[in-house]
């Protein structure tokens, strides 16, 4: 029996954040970009809604000093 050989690639980052901002609660992870989260801190498994980019179009524009005021704590 011949057996298919896999590769596993395994791509991690400390993601930058969590931040609140504009009613949202999300990291911003270096691969994948920003991802909303639940209270809990689990990312949300269902596309964002359109408010969520309408506020990361906002949010992506200030710079780090402006981010680091809404570090969530």
């Amino acid at each position: 029996m011949k057996h298919k050989s896999s590769n596993i690639v395994h791509i991690c980052g400390v993601p930058d954040g969590p931040y609140r901002y504009g009613g949202f609660y999300f990291e911003i992870h270096p691969y994948c970009g920003p991802c909303p989260l639940k209270l809990n801190g689990d990312p949300i498994n269902a596309e964002p809604p359109k408010a969520f980019w309408k506020m990361w179009d906002v949010f992506s524009k200030l710079d780090q000093a402006g981010r680091d005021l809404y570090a969530a704590k």
